[in-house]
């Protein structure tokens, strides 16, 4: 993450994602940061997001508490100088950013339906990932068409922090590691 012209390196990956609770019998997205993703495993991370899911709630605020509810309930009352004011200073400090929104933005906008496609992300992560729904597509392999299923994803990176060879690397990398199923139970 940027701070001004300084580079900040966190050791851990915090993911920023969006779940549906019930609140008061209600579907609502929710932000969730899982932290320290790097540590964990597919399993330990899926886990933490159906106990996330399932646990029911009764304030509309997911971040902080009841302090924070109120801070909710006040915003649109609060001028919107000072609302953009307050969220440029938590945008232009990367210890807000990662504190309140993570270090990596992962969005699915094919979790609702059919969409065969890559989203495109306008996000203030230096990572973000947009997975559209998988779908059915002809490829040759082995001299055959065979119809196979490919999951369409977008991925943005900062290019203020990263260069295009790294980030093309970590592309190659992260493609190798998906068709493989690396950190799967089945497949270690």
């Amino acid at each position: 993450m940027r701070k001004r012209k300084e580079l900040m390196i966190f050791d851990d990956v915090d993911i920023s994602i969006t779940v549906e609770k019930n609140v008061k019998g209600n579907k609502v997205p929710m932000p969730l940061v899982i932290r320290k993703c790097n540590e964990k495993t597919v399993m330990e991370i899926t886990h933490e997001i159906r106990e996330t899911q399932t646990k029911e709630i009764d304030r509309t605020a997911v971040l902080g508490n009841n302090k924070s509810d109120k801070l909710v309930k006040m915003y649109p009352y609060i001028p919107k100088f000072l609302r953009k004011w307050g969220y440029n200073k938590i945008l232009n400090n990367p210890y807000s950013v990662k504190k309140y929104m993570g270090t990596v933005l992962l969005t699915s906008v094919g979790m609702f339906g059919k969409v065969s496609g890559w989203p495109i992300i306008t996000a203030t992560h230096p990572l973000a990932f947009a997975s559209g729904s998988i779908a059915k597509k002809l490829k040759i392999a082995a001299g055959t068409l065979e119809e196979r299923e490919y999951l369409s994803i977008t991925i943005a990176i900062d290019h203020r922090i990263i260069d295009g060879g790294p980030a093309a690397r970590f592309i190659e990398e992260l493609n190798n590691l998906l068709e493989n199923a690396h950190g799967l139970a089945a497949n270690e």
